[in-house]
């Protein structure tokens, strides 16, 4: 549901006001300075050629001119530097949305950030924060000069109004009918805004694919240049076609807008000069209505402009609100446990299924582990290993069941107290661009890093480093950083699990990007480390399966077989043939 232009605006200045109390106060006493600077500016001719035509004294001709020198420089000075200081204001206002945004994401499931349909709804929100002419700091700015402009423009319009009634009318109609058109090319916009969202988004992949690293040696060794750029020409040409539509819109609009307002200028100057010839205004009062009637016409379309604007950064306001209102994953209580006691983990009657998917990938699947006990997940590709896990961490959220550690349901846990009790490693974890320190003390508890280090292994490499852990992982703001290579990285993020110190330790394909041998070495080396707590391996090469007290198999969304290394090598099923098939890296 989209929220009213009202309700929008509402919105945004009480939240404005909430998170900036100065605000207000700023922009009425700017307002009062700059409504009396054009007052005084249409008001000075009117006086100066009065006096000069009638009895041109010099000395009141200099207090005239002295008088509006000294008005005009404090109103000024006054005007500028609120303004300064109002648009650091907006500026504050639209860092707080951010931080409420940001905030909104951190709390949303992974299954929702993981959906296409609600990555566009997330980048729509986003255009309300990431730009100082649009989403709310651009209302802020555009109420900010419709708020002056209304009180100048009212002043105007009763001095009119008394001089000819009918003339006010001309004028105002000659300005509504500019800001229907705007508005109209607006909306239209605004129509095409998601479309543009979505393909700007895939523009922003393709371009983000041929600037990043990691993707620069499948990207050279397969030639895929002349893929990436055929794809991004023709997303180009897709976002300048609909440009091209909302510029013509915008550019009729604008050409009909001077038409309307050369039309009205017109008249008005017929109509004044008239009054001069016939004796009914004198030249100061020509003058003084002249400028009247244009700062008249000027303000209002300045007025219907900002209007027009504000409008369609409501549409974008409403679209904010509306992933805003998103609901939230339920927060429990903080819960505390200590993290040198193992916990026990079952899943009861757990069904879940991807959104969209149409299937049910875990249909009341039931397990129990026991405190410390150590735990091989292996199967083939989709059998739903890593999504046992992700439920596991609260990544995801059951359909239906539920998931207790040491007997209580983990949705019990705030965020913050459950993510203590884990340690992952994820076969695609990220490291930081931050300090080795940094990546692995990512929680900020402020412990010594090295006996992690070199449980982890990497303690040889951490001295050759430029300024050891103090040294910056890659290049991307430090040209004396590191880039580890693929078995580096992945200790690191092992170390990073160990410093941890969680009750639950979790292994997802942690090395990949190691040789069979090194594998097997550095699972008998976590297998000390993690003594006494519970452990999950989830691996496609099984070296690891060997050091776990139990091993389960899923398969088609069930644990098919479950029991020993032993038990399970011999007994001709799954286990069996995909250990015979590995065999041959782990037997000596």
């Amino acid at each position: 549901m989209k929220y009213s232009f009202c309700s929008n605006m509402r919105y945004t200045l009480s939240k404005a006001m909430k998170f900036n109390k100065k605000l207000i106060p700023r922009m009425l006493v700017y307002t009062i300075s700059s409504v009396m600077l054009p007052v005084l500016t249409v008001y000075f001719p009117k006086l100066v050629i009065d006096e000069a035509m009638g009895a041109g004294e010099v000395t009141k001709l200099t207090i005239i001119m002295a008088g509006f020198l000294l008005a005009a420089i404090l109103l000024s000075y006054v005007s500028s530097y609120l303004q300064n200081r109002t648009y650091g204001d907006f500026h504050e206002v639209r860092c707080y949305f951010m931080q409420e945004y940001q905030q909104k994401c951190f709390g949303l499931g992974l299954e929702k950030v993981e959906s296409s349909d609600f990555l566009n709804k997330i980048n729509m929100a986003k255009t309300c924060l990431y730009g100082t002419d649009s989403g709310f700091e651009g209302v802020l700015r555009e109420l900010f000069i419709i708020f002056g402009a209304v009180i100048t423009i009212a002043y105007y319009a009763a001095v009119i109004i008394l001089f000819q009634p009918l003339l006010f009318l001309l004028l105002l109609a000659n300005t509504v009918i500019p800001c229907l058109m705007s508005y109209r090319a607006k909306r239209y916009e605004y129509s095409r805004q998601e479309e543009l969202s979505f393909l700007s988004r895939e523009q922003g992949y393709i371009n983000e694919l041929m600037s990043e690293f990691e993707y620069g040696k499948e990207i050279r060794l397969y030639n895929m240049s002349g893929l990436l750029k055929g794809l991004s020409g023709n997303l180009k040409e897709e976002i300048q076609a609909i440009r091209k539509k909302i510029l013509t819109k915008r550019s009729i609009a604008e050409v009909s807008n001077l038409l309307v307002a050369f039309l009205r200028e017109g008249l008005v100057y017929l109509f004044l000069i008239a009054g001069v010839l016939s004796g009914q205004l004198s030249v100061g009062d020509f003058t003084l209505y002249t400028g009247i009637f244009v700062s008249f016409s000027s303000l209002m379309t300045k007025i219907i402009e900002s209007l027009s604007r504000v409008r369609a950064d409501s549409l974008l306001i409403s679209d904010y609100r509306i992933f805003m209102d998103t609901p939230d994953e339920k927060e429990g209580e903080e819960l505390s446990m200590d993290t040198a006691d193992s916990c026990s983990v079952d899943f009861e009657n757990i069904s879940f299924s991807y959104p969209g998917s149409g299937r049910m990938l875990f249909d009341h699947l039931n397990v129990h582990i026991e405190k410390g006990e150590k735990i091989a997940i292996v199967g083939m590709n989709g059998a739903g290993k890593t999504t046992f896990i992700k439920l596991l961490c609260r990544l995801l959220l059951p359909t239906e069941g539920e998931i207790l550690l040491n007997g209580v349901n983990i949705n019990e846990h705030s965020e913050e107290s459950y993510a203590k009790l884990i340690a992952t490693v994820f076969q695609d974890f990220r490291l930081f661009a931050f300090s080795i320190r940094d990546n692995i003390d990512i929680s900020r508890r402020g412990k010594d890093v090295r006996d992690a280090i070199r449980q982890a292994g990497i303690e040889g490499w951490v001295k050759k480093c430029p300024a050891g852990e103090q040294t910056q992982v890659t290049r991307l703001f430090d040209e004396s950083g590191v880039e580890p290579s693929g078995g580096e990285g992945q200790k690191l993020a092992i170390a990073r699990a160990i410093y941890r110190d969680a009750p639950v330790m979790i292994l997802d394909e942690p090395t990949a990007a190691l040789d069979p041998y090194t594998e097997y070495e550095i699972y008998q080396k976590f297998d000390k480390i993690s003594n006494g707590k519970t452990v999950f391996y989830i691996s496609h090469r099984l070296g690891c399966c060997q050091l776990c007290d139990r091993i389960l198999v899923f398969a088609d969304g069930q644990i098919a077989e479950q029991g020993s290394h032993e038990e399970l090598k011999n007994a001709g099923g799954v286990y069996s043939k995909l250990w015979n098939a590995q065999a041959k890296f782990y037997v000596k």
